[in-house]
Formats: structure tokens, sequence, C-alpha cells
């Protein structure tokens, strides 16, 4: 008996080193695997390495320091390639910015971001897959309410007045009034949230409405109107005037000084704006 029990004794003693040479290999193994995804670009893969390392090993700070790093690198990535969507909408290619939110979605499947974007830009690019190039002032407009829509968080204001406007200035055209009825069908109270008073245009109104608010002295309300206004136009004298009126009659100076500084670009010779000026001075 005591002859079998020094055998087993002795062969734990050796088979306890082995085990440790064991684990140390694969764990090896699995940070190099890991290290090869990281080099590669595919974070998402590293980082899930990293994770069943952790798992074996909760004491492997590498690890978890590797995994901040790799999350940090794929956000990076994935703000580059979010921005080439943007920048193909921007330039009213929608079925290119559609094909570009495949890629981002590869990157992180999980990103609802990314897949709230995708629907968007299915839905633009079922009615326009790309804008004509060099369409004037409306396709301009339209461009800038397209932006909204598809902004994250959207700009429901930008995206309904430039879609109204871009219908306005090309009236009957069937693809202003999709993309209206779409930012609409989606948003409801746009309808009667920021309705027209009947018989005047958009630019009219907007006018009109910062006018009135100028006149009772709710600046604060007036400043937003004259902003949506200029997003639009930015070259409006007269709302320019307004907004740094606005800005001067609530204390705030420097934006008033911009506002009126950017009008008296327009009219240099502006005596009025001249002396506005010289208030802020």
């Amino acid at each position: 008996m005591s002859v079998l029990l020094a055998v087993l004794v002795a062969a734990s003693v050796h088979a306890a080193p082995e085990k440790v040479r064991t684990t140390t290999q694969t764990m090896q193994e699995a940070y190099d695997q890991a290290f090869k995804l990281y080099r590669m670009g595919d974070y998402r893969k590293a980082m899930a390495k990293w994770s069943d390392i952790l798992r074996t090993d909760p004491s492997q700070s590498s690890a978890q320091r590797m995994i901040d790093q790799a999350r940090q690198a794929l956000a990076e990535q994935m703000k580059l390639k979010r921005a080439k969507v943007y920048e193909h909408a921007a330039a009213g290619r929608f079925k290119q910015a559609l094909l570009q939110t495949q890629a981002l979605i590869d990157l992180d499947p999980t990103d609802t971001v990314t897949r709230k974007l995708e629907g968007r830009l299915e839905q633009v690019s079922k009615i326009v897959p790309e804008a004509p190039q060099d369409a004037g002032k409306a396709w301009r407009v339209a461009l800038l309410g397209i932006k909204g829509f598809l902004l994250m968080p959207q700009d429901l204001k930008l995206a309904h007045n430039g879609l109204r406007y871009a219908s306005e200035l090309q009236p009957g055209s069937a693809d202003f009034g999709a993309l209206l009825a779409l930012v609409r069908t989606e948003y409801p109270p746009l309808v009667t949230d920021d309705d027209v008073t009947p018989g005047m245009k958009l630019m009219e109104h907007k006018h009109l409405v910062a006018l009135h608010h100028i006149y009772d002295a709710r600046y604060h309300a007036a400043i937003p109107v004259l902003q949506e206004i200029l997003q639009l136009e930015p070259n409006d004298l007269v709302a320019l005037k307004r907004l740094g009126t606005a800005f001067f009659s609530l204390g705030r100076k420097p934006q008033a000084k911009e506002a009126w500084q950017r009008a008296l670009r327009l009219a240099p010779k502006d005596q009025v704006l001249q002396e506005y000026l010289a208030k802020v001075q």
C-alpha cells in the first residue's frame, strides 16, 4: 500500500508543472491570435478573444487593457466610415451612402445607430438613388433637408423646412413631394405644429413670425426662427440684421456683432449696420 501511495504522489508532482505549462501555452496562443486580429483591424474579434482570456483568468489585466484600446480603435474606425456615409449623402449619392452603411454594420452588427441610419437611407434611396448634379438652388436646399432627416439625432425642423422650401422653388417635383411626405408620415405633428400662414411662402411666413416675436420683445423665440431662415438662405440680409438685434437686446453682444458683421459683408455701405456695430465695438 505504501508503495502505491508513493507512486501516486510522484505522479501528481510531475503532473502539476505539466498542467501549468499547457495552460501558459494555451494563454499565449490566445494572446497571439488576439494581437493578430488587432493588427488586421478586426477589433471586434480581437476583443472577443481577449474576453475569452479574461473569462479563463480574470487576473489578466493586459487583456482588459487591450479590450479598452481595441474599443477606442473600433470607435474611431466607425467614426471615419460614418463620415464617409454622410459625405456621400451630402453630395446626393444616397445609394452609395446606403452601401457604405453595410461596412459599418460589418464592423459592429450590434450598433443600433447604424441600423437606424441604414433604414432611413433605404427610404430616401428608394425615392432618389442619386440627386442630379448641378441641379440648382432647389436641390441645394433639398439636400439640407435630407441631411436633417438622416442626422443622428435628427434635425426635424431642418428636414421639414428644407423640403418644403425645395418644393416651393420647384413646384410639381415628384421627388420633393415624396421626400416631404416621407418626413411628414414619420412625424405627423410637423404638419400642424409648423404650418405656414395661408397665402404666404415659407420664408415670408418665417420672417413674419420672427418679426412678431421681436415686436413682442420675445427675443429668445425670434432667434431660432431667424436661424432656421439662415440655414436655408445664409445671405438673407434682413434675417441677419434682425438676428443681431435679437442677440443685442438679450445682452449677447459677441453674437450680435457676428451677425451684423456677416450682414455688413453683404451690404458694406449700409450706414444703419455701421451704427449697430459701433454699439458693440
